[in-house]
């Protein structure tokens, strides 16, 4: 049994773990949604002055101890050219280890673009290995956890859905009808974090409340990569 905790990456690339995971023939358990509890939980672990995220992903951590048999936790430090993460994701795995210790074993490939194809592939097997020897199987799912991740993100752009409802719908694979707008309707953007716009306690539920107020949001993640890509030249 995997864990995976429902905190700061979790939001962008939780299809793709789960598939490759499943693939390999391991189950998947996620934490809950984050509540106060959680919240507190994770604060009590790191210094006051260490991000709410993070403190978020700690009490996530301590929700999956005696839930599962490893926790998934990499070192994401980069996935484009010469652009590197946030240094609370290259440390997150280490970090972990040090302010929970009763943690179950931690999965923590190092992924790192500007290392080459060939380190990268390297930590996918490396994962991989920790359920099975044998390479193609690796291969396979690493292929279809690919897939999984073009499919959730074209989820999202195609029927201008929220991370959360991509990953119910991907979970339980069922169909969403596109709701027709009502005439006039104004549309506000959400421009922030994955982890901050998902996140129903740390974001006070503020797309649930925009909604509530029959205003359409939209999300980064309801743009295709090419809008996205278009209006940062407008930008430079």
């Amino acid at each position: 049994r995997v864990g995976i905790p429902r905190a700061l990456l979790y939001y962008q690339y939780y299809p793709m773990w789960q598939t490759f995971f499943e693939e390999l023939g391991a189950e998947v358990v996620v934490s809950p949604l984050t509540t106060q509890a959680i919240l507190s939980s994770g604060s009590s672990r790191v210094v006051a002055d260490t991000c709410l995220p993070v403190k978020a992903f700690c009490g996530h951590v301590l929700a999956l101890v005696g839930e599962c048999d490893y926790i998934f936790i990499p070192a994401i430090r980069s996935v484009k050219r010469k652009i590197y993460n946030c240094s609370k994701f290259l440390g997150l795995p280490d970090m972990t280890k040090a302010v929970i210790p009763e943690s179950p074993p931690i999965l923590d490939i190092d992924i790192d673009i500007n290392k080459g194809k060939r380190e990268f592939y390297q930590a996918i097997y490396k994962l991989g290995r920790c359920f099975t020897w044998n390479p193609l199987r690796v291969r396979k799912a690493a292929i279809a956890a690919g897939q999984a991740h073009l499919k959730y993100r074209q989820l999202m752009s195609s029927q201008g859905l929220t991370s959360p409802q991509a990953i119910e719908i991907m979970s339980n694979k069922t169909k969403v009808e596109p709701e027709t707008p009502p005439p006039n309707q104004a549309t506000i953007a959400l421009v922030g974090h994955p982890y901050l716009l998902y996140d129903e306690l740390i974001n006070h539920r503020l797309i649930h409340r925009l909604e509530q107020a029959h205003y359409k949001v939209l999300t980064p993640e309801m743009l295709t990569t090419k809008q996205l890509e278009l209006a940062i030249t407008r930008l430079v």
